[in-house]
């Protein structure tokens, strides 16, 4: 029983893990099958280069977690969500409207085509920012069993939206696949973990309460 409680404890982390790699990566395994290859090759620039909020949303998660310890966690996350929102959409708008050139720059002749897909993925990637700092809300409250919950919605609606999308559209409903799993996934997860806040927030001020009396 020793032995095993460690395994237990990361199993709802390994599990997570696995099924937000479904999420975030799914997409190429189905353009690779149904897709040509040199529509997966476009789709795959592109992607990388929406996949590159990841490594900015990292600060915003920790603002958001480091605000889930304040006495008044709900607001104070909730201003750091807003925080990000002011950042990430204007963001999002601007790669949108300069897609052309960004595809000039940075990925170069024969992918001209990405233009339409980073269009979408530029709003997916404001999505997985903000479903990013979801998981680092519900990491930092230890809802590891939530979390697993919220990596299966996401998982979930990618699998099922990129069969649907996909056939149809190719590269173009793969993104828009994106952008539909990562929202779904962020707007659930902050759903739950808002609650998680409150409730947090309430046993606190009850302990306060009986401290002080």
């Amino acid at each position: 029983e020793v032995r095993g409680s460690p395994i237990r404890r990361g199993l709802p982390v390994l599990v997570f893990t696995l099924l937000t790699t479904v999420t975030l990566r799914s997409d190429m395994v189905v353009l690779s099958v149904i897709s040509s290859p040199d529509e997966l090759g476009v789709y795959a620039g592109a992607s990388a280069l929406s996949m590159a909020v990841l490594s900015v949303s990292g600060a915003f998660k920790s603002r958001a977690q480091a605000a889930a310890f304040r006495a008044d966690a709900p607001r104070a996350v909730s201003r750091e969500l807003l925080v990000l929102l002011g950042f990430s959409v204007p963001g999002a708008i601007a790669a949108a409207l300069l897609s052309p050139w960004i595809v000039a720059l940075l990925l170069g002749p024969g992918y001209e085509s990405a233009s339409g897909l980073i269009r979408v993925l530029a709003f997916a990637s404001v999505a997985l920012m903000f479903l990013d700092v979801t998981h680092g809300l519900l990491a930092v409250l230890g809802a590891r069993q939530i979390m697993v919950l919220v990596a299966l919605v996401g998982a979930g609606t990618t699998v099922v939206s990129l069969v649907l999308l996909v056939q149809l559209h190719g590269a173009v409903g793969a993104a828009w696949a994106s952008l539909l799993s990562y929202l779904v996934a962020a707007v659930f997860g902050l759903i739950v973990a808002f609650r998680a806040l409150a409730l947090e927030s309430k046993v606190g001020g009850v302990r306060d309460g009986v401290r002080v009396g």
